[in-house]
């Protein structure tokens, strides 16, 4: 995976959260794993629901996209999918 993060202790909660999240503003339908592009992008994922451990990078992105950002926005999706289902 290019740029990627693991989360654990990722509650059902928070995944049903993030799975509502890109639905509203993708578009995108999501199972408990995945890819989805857009334009020069791909971002996959992996929720293991039993482990609580979310694997989600992106494996597609222009080499002038650092993959600090990318992972920063990954971060910020999961709290804020965390902080809406508490």
């Amino acid at each position: 995976m290019a740029c990627g993060k693991l989360f654990l202790d990722v509650s059902a909660e928070t995944w049903v959260v993030m799975q509502r999240e890109a639905r509203n503003q993708l578009g995108l339908s999501a199972g408990t794993s995945g890819e989805w592009s857009y334009k020069v992008f791909t971002i996959a994922w992996d929720y293991d629901q039993s482990a609580g451990r979310l694997t989600i990078g992106c494996v597609n992105k222009p080499w002038m996209v650092p993959c600090a950002l990318v992972n920063n926005r990954i971060v910020e999706f999961v709290e804020h999918a965390r902080n809406i289902a508490i």
